[in-house]
């Protein structure tokens, strides 16, 4: 009998998915046996079982919170986040803080859950079933979303196109039950107003669950800025590459992620000459730094154009979490990477990149006036790019109005307390 590739997955799929309903089952019957949460003790899902920009930022939150003693970190491979974070888990250690990585289909995972008394996930489909059969309404999972800058849900470009067709006038937001099944999520986070109304049009969800209580990464962010204690969570030989003075300035380039649109074209210009741009950076005294998303690590992205001199790799075993490292940039260059609203606080000129013929760009579209919220000049040729690269480092005001205008709409208050404000609402 022969059984296809496409046979085989659908039924990995369903294996993993019954592994994950059994767990949660198992978890309803432990959660019945023992006492509630703890307020003391606090879980978070890890995307790829990697601390990112907003579970590193919201590790360290914890540890200066003094309500929480404990953060269960879950992940899907222990042996993938030891090897990623190898030298950052001695600094974690070094923390006032007992933290703990547990995987999926472990038994350890009902013990993190049922005494966590908030648990953050990144995804709408993490600990999906567990969500469903929880049943002490002590226990919390809050969504804390990866971005704004790109079309979903309601307002992706292809979903707008099928509602014009029927006609639609109106969004339905989903019957209680269905609500819970398909997320059971007690608060989304978000920045401010826009993204408040942008994520309730765009995923159907009720206004009253989504609250302006920031996100880790800036709370971060702003402490780096402005404490001078403050120090990146980063590996060693990174932070001795980035405080080097032997460099004047140092460029990151950081292009958004497409998924299952294929891989990224770090520069899709039609004159591109990788030879024009290391002479050109050399010529300025500059490194350009290349960061792509964790899954494109081993696809090859870098292979042609990252040379270890003028242009250097910047991933993620670099520094899992893009916040850490974000304040020894002079400039970013992005397309339409959420990454260039991590870059605002900093006050330095952004480059995007127009990559807007992709079938990634065509499908999901933007939520936001290119023109309007995307605060920097917008390049589709080399030429052009070196162009504004030069301008920028010789002017970090280059475009300040603009990103001034841009942070008042989209970015926290600098005064926010992610943590305060998400205990707060729950608490009400």
């Amino acid at each position: 009998m022969y059984f296809s590739t496409q046979d085989l997955q659908g039924d990995l799929k369903l294996l993993d998915r019954s592994q994950k309903i059994y767990d949660a089952v198992a978890f309803r019957v432990q959660e019945t046996r023992q006492s509630g949460p703890r307020n003391d003790t606090i879980a978070v899902t890890l995307r790829e079982s990697t601390l990112d920009a907003d579970t590193l930022s919201l590790v360290l939150l914890a540890e200066n919170h003094p309500a929480i003693t404990t953060v269960y970190l879950v992940v899907e491979s222990l042996d993938r986040f030891h090897q990623t974070h190898e030298e950052l888990v001695s600094q974690l250690d070094l923390l006032n803080l007992n933290i703990e990585a547990v995987s999926y289909r472990s038994e350890l995972l009902q013990t993190a859950l049922i005494e966590s008394w908030i648990t953050f996930i990144r995804n709408s489909r993490d600990l999906l079933y567990h969500r469903f059969l929880n049943s002490d309404p002590k226990r919390n999972f809050v969504q804390i979303y990866h971005g704004l800058a790109k079309g979903s849900g309601n307002l992706r470009r292809d979903s707008q196109e099928k509602q014009r067709e029927k006609r639609l006038n109106s969004l339905s937001y989903q019957k209680p039950f269905l609500s819970r099944i398909s997320t059971a999520v007690d608060l989304y986070t978000v920045s401010t107003d826009i993204e408040r109304f942008y994520r309730s049009a765009a995923d159907g969800i009720q206004p009253a669950l989504i609250q302006k209580c920031g996100y880790p990464k800036y709370d971060r962010l702003y402490e780096l800025i402005d404490s001078e204690g403050a120090k990146p969570i980063v590996p060693k030989e990174t932070q001795r590459t980035l405080e080097a003075d032997d460099v004047q300035y140092r460029i990151l380039y950081a292009p958004t992620h497409r998924g299952s649109y294929g891989l990224t074209k770090l520069f899709p210009f039609d004159d591109f000459d990788i030879k024009t741009l290391r002479a050109e950076l050399a010529s300025w005294n500059a490194e350009l730094y290349i960061r792509t998303h964790i899954s494109e690590e081993r696809a090859g992205t870098y292979d042609d154009v990252v040379d270890g001199s003028v242009i250097k790799y910047a991933g993620h075993s670099f520094s899992p979490s893009s916040t850490e490292i974000l304040p020894y940039f002079d400039v970013l260059v992005t397309d339409y990477s959420s990454i260039y609203t991590e870059y605002l606080p900093l006050d330095r000129p952004i480059i995007f990149v127009k990559d807007t013929g992709t079938d990634y760009f065509r499908s999901k579209g933007l939520a936001l006036d290119y023109g309007t919220y995307f605060p920097g000049p917008k390049v589709d040729r080399l030429n052009d790019l070196t162009t504004e690269l030069e301008l920028s480092l010789n002017d970090n005001q280059y475009y300040a109005d603009d990103r001034e205008f841009v942070a008042k709409a989209l970015l926290p208050d600098p005064d926010q307390q992610f943590l305060a404000s998400v205990m707060q609402n729950l608490s009400q």
